[in-house]
């Protein structure tokens, strides 16, 4: 059923790069300074979609980039062509209507459904894309859609009675998918089956809500959660149960991601400590690192965070205080405090905004604001300009780093703090 359309404005091409990263690059250990590359991220807007009507709770990209979802408070789920904003489809799922306005879609509460988490199923392009969306009304809901974006199917697979879900994440092979919620339990799924696999249970871990369950991005086996009591608890699919924790983070959105070698991102919700990386095969306090998010430790409070694609060496993360949509390097030393990038201070229709939702492909990124707007911004545009002979190129970000890896850049294991790119 059809309510509103969200509308497309400022619209954007590439501009004038809106900062700068200049570093040597290192071969053998030498410094190459006279050989100098300057790198430049031209992030530009590219468009908004305003939805006046409802607060945004999460946007999601598909893994090819091509299409973008995004959740409303209402229930609407709404699906865009990711690089236009053209809007492609507009679901909602309900079991009855409200006999006093029965234009409206209904829950069997009498008030409208909450379309809290969203997850794009992994597939290869030959196959249809599947998208997967949970409600707060303990609703799981499937969509398919076909190569041109057109909707297919759309169908409530199930409903609990008793869990209101605020957490989906597929495996890396789209094999199985994991929910998590209002109870604390972990509910892992077949997705050919529908059924219920697995279930990790409160008595061996969390004791208040989940908001955020992550299978890891190199182990389908291992499984990330965390919520309210301050825990991020690691499960392994094959012992069916948990193998470790680790205590400290504030969980309250889609704010844990992995990347190899065995590191873990926690966003956090508090004042301080709110972007943490650890070891996922200890989870030791010693070997814990705390990104600086500014010179002002007090002003995070992060809902979402993740790993930028293909480099994964920098953050994207947003929170509800000042500077709340960043770019911020894994290499950032506390000296030195500042994000790389800050969309607050250089896009105007971010600022005064709460940004609860975030997601990034490796050629845009987007913010939701509970004013209900998604900002859509250009990350592709890399200039590399080499001082050694002049010459000049532009490519998307994977182009950059396939470059400059075939180019003899290191690209093994961790990478002096200065070198932003080269990192995988």
């Amino acid at each position: 059923m059809l309510h509103r359309r969200p509308t497309l404005s400022g619209r954007g091409h590439y501009t004038q790069p809106l900062f700068t990263l200049a570093s040597p690059l290192t071969q053998g250990g030498d410094s190459l300074d006279e050989k100098a590359f300057i790198r430049t991220l031209a992030v530009s807007h590219r468009y908004t979609l305003e939805t006046a009507q409802s607060n945004v709770l999460q946007c999601k990209f598909s893994e090819d980039g091509q299409m973008l979802a995004v959740s409303y408070a209402d229930g609407t789920v709404m699906v865009h062509d990711a690089m236009s904003g053209e809007a492609g489809a507009q679901v909602q799922e309900s079991f009855m209507r409200s006999k006093r306005s029965p234009k409206k879609l209904m829950t069997a509460h009498d008030l409208p459904q909450i379309v809290t988490c969203l997850s794009w199923r992994p597939t290869s392009s030959s196959k249809a894309r599947v998208l997967k969306a949970c409600g707060g009304d303990g609703r799981l809901l499937h969509y398919t859609f076909d190569k041109a974006g057109a909707l297919t199917t759309s169908q409530a697979l199930f409903k609990s009675d008793f869990n209101q879900y605020q957490s989906l994440d597929y495996s890396p092979c789209g094999e199985r998918f994991v929910v998590g919620g209002k109870l604390p339990v972990v509910e892992v799924y077949d997705e050919e089956t529908g059924k219920r696999v697995l279930e990790f249970k409160r008595i061996e871990g969390h004791t208040s809500k989940i908001f955020c369950c992550k299978f890891d991005s190199e182990d389908e086996n291992l499984i990330y959660s965390g919520g309210w009591d301050r825990h991020v608890i690691l499960w392994d699919l094959r012992a069916g149960s948990r193998v470790a924790s680790l205590s400290g983070p504030l969980i309250c959105g889609d704010a844990l991601d992995t990347r190899a070698p065995f590191q873990l991102l926690t966003g956090s919700h508090t004042k301080t400590d709110s972007i943490q990386l650890w070891d996922s095969r200890t989870f030791s306090d010693e070997t814990k690192r705390t990104i600086p998010w500014s010179s002002d430790s007090t002003i995070s409070l992060v809902y979402s965070a993740r790993f930028l694609k293909p480099s994964k060496c920098m953050v994207l993360a947003c929170g509800v205080s000042q500077s709340t949509a960043c770019i911020l390097s894994t290499s950032q030393q506390s000296d030195s405090p500042s994000p790389v990038y800050d969309f607050i201070a250089n896009n105007t229709q971010l600022q005064g905004r709460t940004i609860v939702a975030s997601d990034a492909t490796d050629q845009v990124c987007a913010f939701g604001s509970v004013s209900g707007q998604v900002v859509v911004s250009n990350l592709i545009k890399f200039d590399k300009v080499s001082m050694l002979n002049g010459s000049h190129k532009s490519n998307s970000l994977r182009d950059v780093f396939q470059g400059a890896k075939q180019g003899g850049a290191g690209c093994e294991g961790d990478l002096p703090s200065h070198d932003l790119l080269n990192q995988k």
